[in-house]
Protein backbone atom coordinates (compact mmCIF):
# COMPACT_ATOMS: atom_id res chain seq x y z
CA UNK A 1 0.00 0.00 0.00
CA UNK A 2 1.51 3.17 -0.56
CA UNK A 3 0.47 7.31 -0.80
CA UNK A 4 2.02 9.79 -3.46
CA UNK A 5 5.39 11.41 -2.96
CA UNK A 6 5.50 14.09 0.35
CA UNK A 7 3.16 11.99 1.93
CA UNK A 8 0.06 13.67 4.12
CA UNK A 9 -1.83 12.63 6.75
CA UNK A 10 -4.53 11.93 4.54
CA UNK A 11 -2.31 9.89 2.34
CA UNK A 12 -1.10 7.75 5.50
CA UNK A 13 -4.04 7.67 6.89
CA UNK A 14 -5.57 5.88 4.62
CA UNK A 15 -2.78 3.75 3.87
CA UNK A 16 -3.32 2.56 7.49
CA UNK A 17 -7.16 2.28 7.22
CA UNK A 18 -6.18 -0.21 3.97
CA UNK A 19 -3.36 -1.92 6.07
CA UNK A 20 -6.60 -2.30 8.57
CA UNK A 21 -8.55 -3.57 5.99
CA UNK A 22 -6.37 -6.06 4.57
CA UNK A 23 -5.27 -7.67 8.05
CA UNK A 24 -8.91 -8.34 8.31
CA UNK A 25 -9.33 -10.23 5.61
CA UNK A 26 -6.23 -12.48 6.58
CA UNK A 27 -3.68 -10.83 3.71
CA UNK A 28 -0.58 -9.83 5.05
CA UNK A 29 -0.08 -6.03 4.45
CA UNK A 30 2.67 -3.34 4.69
CA UNK A 31 2.92 0.28 3.73
CA UNK A 32 5.78 1.66 1.59
CA UNK A 33 6.65 5.19 2.77
CA UNK A 34 9.79 7.38 2.32
CA UNK A 35 10.42 8.46 6.01
CA UNK A 36 12.63 10.92 5.25
CA UNK A 37 9.90 13.37 2.52
CA UNK A 38 7.03 12.65 4.21
CA UNK A 39 4.85 15.37 6.13
CA UNK A 40 2.98 13.20 8.44
CA UNK A 41 6.45 12.04 10.42
CA UNK A 42 4.06 13.03 13.53
CA UNK A 43 1.78 10.06 12.62
CA UNK A 44 4.67 7.73 11.51
CA UNK A 45 6.37 8.08 14.75
CA UNK A 46 2.83 8.03 16.65
CA UNK A 47 2.48 4.61 15.41
CA UNK A 48 5.96 3.31 15.70
CA UNK A 49 5.39 4.13 19.09
CA UNK A 50 2.25 1.94 19.61
CA UNK A 51 4.52 -0.80 18.01
CA UNK A 52 3.02 -0.59 14.38
CA UNK A 53 5.69 -2.74 12.07
CA UNK A 54 4.54 -2.54 8.62
CA UNK A 55 6.12 0.85 7.38
CA UNK A 56 8.46 -0.38 4.72
CA UNK A 57 10.79 1.27 2.18
CA UNK A 58 9.87 1.49 -1.58
CA UNK A 59 13.21 -0.15 -1.92
CA UNK A 60 11.86 -2.78 0.41
CA UNK A 61 8.69 -3.06 -1.22
CA UNK A 62 10.43 -3.53 -4.75
CA UNK A 63 11.87 -6.49 -3.43
CA UNK A 64 9.22 -7.84 -1.82
CA UNK A 65 6.97 -7.73 -4.91
CA UNK A 66 6.10 -11.08 -7.24
CA UNK A 67 3.83 -12.45 -9.49
CA UNK A 68 1.10 -12.63 -6.21
CA UNK A 69 1.39 -8.59 -5.32
CA UNK A 70 -1.42 -6.43 -5.20
CA UNK A 71 -0.74 -2.73 -5.06
CA UNK A 72 -3.12 -0.20 -3.64
CA UNK A 73 -2.31 3.30 -4.37
CA UNK A 74 -3.98 5.83 -1.90
CA UNK A 75 -4.72 10.11 -2.77
CA UNK A 76 -3.31 10.26 -6.04
CA UNK A 77 -4.83 8.41 -9.67
CA UNK A 78 -1.40 10.02 -11.51
CA UNK A 79 1.33 6.93 -11.70
CA UNK A 80 4.01 9.83 -11.91
CA UNK A 81 3.11 10.98 -8.30
CA UNK A 82 3.03 7.61 -6.63
CA UNK A 83 5.28 7.36 -3.08
CA UNK A 84 7.46 4.46 -6.47
CA UNK A 85 5.97 3.68 -9.84
CA UNK A 86 8.25 1.73 -10.01
CA UNK A 87 6.33 -0.66 -7.89
CA UNK A 88 3.33 0.04 -9.03
CA UNK A 89 4.70 -0.91 -12.29
CA UNK A 90 5.67 -4.19 -10.88
CA UNK A 91 2.25 -4.80 -9.37
CA UNK A 92 0.43 -8.13 -10.29
CA UNK A 93 -2.62 -6.10 -9.29
CA UNK A 94 -3.50 -2.70 -8.70
CA UNK A 95 -6.05 -0.64 -6.90
CA UNK A 96 -6.62 3.10 -7.00
CA UNK A 97 -8.35 5.03 -4.05
CA UNK A 98 -8.78 8.35 -4.50
CA UNK A 99 -10.80 11.54 -4.18
CA UNK A 100 -9.30 14.44 -6.84
CA UNK A 101 -10.63 15.56 -9.71
CA UNK A 102 -9.14 13.32 -13.00
CA UNK A 103 -6.50 15.21 -15.36
CA UNK A 104 -5.05 13.87 -18.31
CA UNK A 105 -2.85 11.48 -17.01
CA UNK A 106 -4.85 9.66 -15.05
CA UNK A 107 -4.54 5.92 -14.05
CA UNK A 108 -6.14 4.28 -16.59
CA UNK A 109 -4.79 0.75 -16.32
CA UNK A 110 -6.14 -0.40 -12.52
CA UNK A 111 -7.83 -3.57 -12.01
CA UNK A 112 -10.19 -1.35 -9.59
CA UNK A 113 -10.32 2.11 -9.82
CA UNK A 114 -12.38 3.70 -6.87
CA UNK A 115 -12.73 7.85 -7.50
CA UNK A 116 -14.59 9.81 -5.54
CA UNK A 117 -14.36 13.66 -6.28
CA UNK A 118 -17.31 14.61 -4.35
CA UNK A 119 -15.43 13.19 -0.86
CA UNK A 120 -13.07 15.59 1.54
CA UNK A 121 -10.47 12.61 1.64
CA UNK A 122 -9.15 9.61 0.43
CA UNK A 123 -10.00 8.77 4.79
CA UNK A 124 -13.31 9.32 4.05
CA UNK A 125 -13.65 6.99 1.48
CA UNK A 126 -11.52 4.33 3.13
CA UNK A 127 -13.18 4.77 6.42
CA UNK A 128 -16.22 4.08 4.70
CA UNK A 129 -14.77 1.10 3.29
CA UNK A 130 -14.01 -0.12 6.28
CA UNK A 131 -17.64 0.77 8.07
CA UNK A 132 -19.68 -1.20 5.10
CA UNK A 133 -17.40 -4.02 4.89
CA UNK A 134 -18.57 -7.34 5.61
CA UNK A 135 -15.18 -7.88 7.74
CA UNK A 136 -15.89 -8.26 11.76
CA UNK A 137 -13.29 -6.22 12.95
CA UNK A 138 -13.38 -2.45 14.15
CA UNK A 139 -10.36 -0.56 13.73
CA UNK A 140 -8.10 0.32 16.92
CA UNK A 141 -8.02 3.66 18.49
CA UNK A 142 -4.80 4.28 16.54
CA UNK A 143 -6.10 2.96 13.34
CA UNK A 144 -9.02 5.52 13.95
CA UNK A 145 -7.18 8.52 14.88
CA UNK A 146 -4.93 8.11 11.75
CA UNK A 147 -7.97 8.05 9.56
CA UNK A 148 -9.68 11.31 11.51
CA UNK A 149 -6.19 13.22 10.62
CA UNK A 150 -6.32 12.78 7.50
CA UNK A 151 -10.08 14.15 7.00
CA UNK A 152 -9.17 17.50 9.75
CA UNK A 153 -6.54 17.86 6.93
CA UNK A 154 -8.44 17.64 3.78
CA UNK A 155 -11.74 19.69 5.12
CA UNK A 156 -9.49 22.29 6.84
CA UNK A 157 -11.08 21.05 10.49
CA UNK A 158 -14.33 20.52 9.03
CA UNK A 159 -14.77 23.62 6.98
CA UNK A 160 -14.52 22.83 3.98
CA UNK A 161 -15.75 19.70 0.97
CA UNK A 162 -17.91 18.12 3.86
CA UNK A 163 -20.66 16.42 3.31
CA UNK A 164 -23.07 13.87 5.57
CA UNK A 165 -21.07 11.14 4.56
CA UNK A 166 -18.14 13.43 5.72
CA UNK A 167 -19.66 13.60 9.39
CA UNK A 168 -20.87 9.75 9.26
CA UNK A 169 -17.21 8.94 8.82
CA UNK A 170 -16.03 11.03 11.24
CA UNK A 171 -18.74 9.56 13.62
CA UNK A 172 -17.40 5.84 13.21
CA UNK A 173 -14.36 6.74 13.79
CA UNK A 174 -15.21 8.60 17.01
CA UNK A 175 -16.97 5.48 18.11
CA UNK A 176 -14.16 3.43 17.27
CA UNK A 177 -12.05 5.28 19.56
CA UNK A 178 -10.08 8.01 17.52
CA UNK A 179 -8.76 10.53 19.71
CA UNK A 180 -9.45 14.42 18.37
CA UNK A 181 -6.94 15.77 20.87
CA UNK A 182 -4.17 13.44 19.35
CA UNK A 183 -5.11 14.85 16.15
CA UNK A 184 -4.26 18.55 17.08
CA UNK A 185 -0.99 17.07 18.81
CA UNK A 186 -0.21 15.42 14.94
CA UNK A 187 -0.62 19.40 13.65
CA UNK A 188 1.60 21.16 16.61
CA UNK A 189 4.53 22.95 15.40
CA UNK A 190 7.38 24.28 17.14
CA UNK A 191 8.40 28.14 17.96
CA UNK A 192 11.39 28.08 15.79
CA UNK A 193 8.67 26.74 13.16
CA UNK A 194 6.28 29.22 14.43
CA UNK A 195 8.29 32.44 13.63
CA UNK A 196 9.46 30.72 9.98
CA UNK A 197 5.78 31.20 9.25
CA UNK A 198 5.45 34.58 10.75
CA UNK A 199 8.04 35.65 8.73
CA UNK A 200 6.60 33.56 5.08
CA UNK A 201 3.28 35.75 5.76
CA UNK A 202 4.60 39.19 6.84
CA UNK A 203 6.91 39.29 3.80
CA UNK A 204 4.39 38.15 1.50
CA UNK A 205 2.28 40.28 -1.29
CA UNK A 206 -1.35 40.54 -2.58
CA UNK A 207 -2.18 41.68 -6.31
CA UNK A 208 -6.13 41.30 -7.00
CA UNK A 209 -6.89 39.46 -4.24
CA UNK A 210 -4.23 36.65 -4.40
CA UNK A 211 -0.98 36.42 -1.93
CA UNK A 212 2.34 35.23 -2.77
CA UNK A 213 5.45 34.81 -0.44
CA UNK A 214 8.14 32.80 -0.16
CA UNK A 215 10.58 31.57 2.40
CA UNK A 216 13.77 29.55 0.86
CA UNK A 217 15.09 28.37 4.21
CA UNK A 218 16.53 24.65 4.49
CA UNK A 219 14.35 23.24 7.57
CA UNK A 220 13.43 20.14 7.42
CA UNK A 221 9.93 21.13 8.29
CA UNK A 222 9.53 23.66 5.56
CA UNK A 223 6.99 21.70 3.72
CA UNK A 224 4.57 21.90 6.98
CA UNK A 225 5.36 25.59 7.68
CA UNK A 226 4.67 26.65 3.78
CA UNK A 227 1.39 24.65 4.08
CA UNK A 228 0.44 25.79 7.23
CA UNK A 229 1.18 29.48 6.11
CA UNK A 230 -0.54 29.50 3.03
CA UNK A 231 -3.59 28.09 5.55
CA UNK A 232 -2.84 31.21 7.80
CA UNK A 233 -2.76 34.20 4.29
CA UNK A 234 -6.74 32.80 3.99
CA UNK A 235 -7.43 34.65 6.89
CA UNK A 236 -6.14 37.62 5.81
CA UNK A 237 -8.74 40.22 4.82
CA UNK A 238 -9.45 40.59 0.42
CA UNK A 239 -7.24 37.38 0.01
CA UNK A 240 -8.77 34.91 -2.08
CA UNK A 241 -6.23 32.81 -2.64
CA UNK A 242 -2.41 32.00 -1.41
CA UNK A 243 0.57 30.63 -3.10
CA UNK A 244 3.92 30.09 -0.70
CA UNK A 245 7.14 29.19 -3.08
CA UNK A 246 9.78 26.94 -1.00
CA UNK A 247 12.91 25.62 -2.07
CA UNK A 248 13.24 21.59 -2.78
CA UNK A 249 16.95 21.63 -4.01
CA UNK A 250 19.20 23.08 -6.49
CA UNK A 251 17.11 24.55 -9.11
CA UNK A 252 14.27 22.62 -8.08
CA UNK A 253 10.80 24.97 -5.81
CA UNK A 254 7.44 23.76 -4.86
CA UNK A 255 4.37 26.13 -5.00
CA UNK A 256 1.74 25.02 -1.80
CA UNK A 257 -1.69 26.68 -3.03
CA UNK A 258 -4.86 27.49 -1.08
CA UNK A 259 -7.88 28.79 -1.19
CA UNK A 260 -12.01 28.55 0.08
CA UNK A 261 -13.29 27.87 -2.74
CA UNK A 262 -13.75 31.28 -4.19
CA UNK A 263 -10.62 30.77 -6.26
CA UNK A 264 -10.13 26.99 -7.66
CA UNK A 265 -6.51 26.94 -7.20
CA UNK A 266 -6.16 23.64 -8.40
CA UNK A 267 -7.04 25.06 -12.06
CA UNK A 268 -4.13 27.18 -11.48
CA UNK A 269 -1.00 24.40 -10.61
CA UNK A 270 -2.36 22.00 -12.84
CA UNK A 271 -1.05 25.28 -15.92
CA UNK A 272 2.06 24.71 -13.88
CA UNK A 273 2.09 20.41 -14.20
CA UNK A 274 0.60 20.09 -10.43
CA UNK A 275 -2.57 19.67 -9.08
CA UNK A 276 -4.86 18.95 -6.28
CA UNK A 277 -8.39 20.07 -5.23
CA UNK A 278 -9.87 23.31 -5.88
CA UNK A 279 -8.99 24.46 -2.65
CA UNK A 280 -5.91 22.62 -1.72
CA UNK A 281 -2.96 22.12 -4.54
CA UNK A 282 0.62 22.20 -5.30
CA UNK A 283 3.62 21.81 -7.88
CA UNK A 284 6.60 21.42 -8.24
CA UNK A 285 8.88 23.63 -10.32
CA UNK A 286 12.57 23.41 -12.01
CA UNK A 287 13.85 27.25 -12.34
CA UNK A 288 16.78 29.19 -11.89
CA UNK A 289 15.60 30.70 -8.92
CA UNK A 290 12.80 31.93 -6.61
CA UNK A 291 12.08 35.20 -8.84
CA UNK A 292 11.14 32.64 -12.22
CA UNK A 293 9.18 30.62 -9.99
CA UNK A 294 7.17 34.06 -9.07
CA UNK A 295 6.71 35.37 -12.68
CA UNK A 296 5.78 31.50 -14.09
CA UNK A 297 3.00 31.99 -11.28
CA UNK A 298 1.69 35.34 -11.35
CA UNK A 299 1.79 34.17 -15.78
CA UNK A 300 -0.29 31.05 -14.60
CA UNK A 301 -2.64 33.26 -12.87
CA UNK A 302 -3.40 35.73 -14.60
CA UNK A 303 -4.10 33.00 -17.65
CA UNK A 304 -6.24 31.62 -15.08
CA UNK A 305 -8.83 34.61 -14.14
CA UNK A 306 -8.58 35.90 -17.97
CA UNK A 307 -10.39 32.37 -19.17
CA UNK A 308 -13.14 32.49 -16.33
Amino acid sequence: IMGHKYSDYDAIGASLGMWFFAKSCGVDAFIAIDSKTTLASALVDLMMQNNFKSFISPSKALDMCDDDTLVVLVDTQRKALAESSDLYDLAASTIVIDHHRRTDDYIEDADISYSVPSASSACEMVSELIQYSTIQDNPSAEIATALFSGIVLDTKDFVLRTSQRTFEAAGFLRDNGADTVQVRKLFSIDADMVALKHEIVSNAKVFNGFMIGSCMSDSKHIRIVTSSAADDMLNIDGVRASFVISKLGIGKFQVSARSFGEENVQLIMEKLGGGGHSTMAATQIKASDVEEVKNLLVDAVNEYLNSK
